[in-house]
């Protein structure tokens, strides 16, 4: 039996709260669904949500190493790609997302 995958949720590395906040939320256009810790000095755990895509921001040590790859398939990418505000960290198809990691657009090929 295969299970059936319901829903993912990749986990991005956060170092700054107030620049994923300005990121995610006010530029990409995510809602920010809730967040954990254990008390309150401890790191950040978020839960993010742009429509069906569900995200996970962590500011623990050792969670989502910087320079890990994650894909993610999305339809018509480079439309809402060109409906957002300028952003100065974007360059040729690159976004640098606080925390270290780059979102790349571009069309998958035909074996991926």
């Amino acid at each position: 039996m295969i299970p059936q995958v319901t829903r993912t949720a990749p986990v991005f590395r956060s170092f700054d709260e107030a620049k994923a906040r300005a990121f995610y939320l006010d530029w990409l256009g995510f809602t920010w669904v809730g967040e954990h810790r254990f008390d309150a000095d401890a790191p950040l755990y978020a839960f993010l949500r742009l429509g069906e895509f569900h995200l996970h921001l962590s500011e623990h040590h050792g969670d989502a190493t910087p320079g890990s790859s994650v894909m993610v398939h999305v339809d018509n990418l480079r439309a809402w790609h060109a409906s957002l505000p300028p952003m100065p960290t974007c360059v040729r198809g690159w976004i640098r997302c606080p925390g270290a990691c780059r979102c790349r657009s571009g069309t998958p090929s035909a074996t991926g």
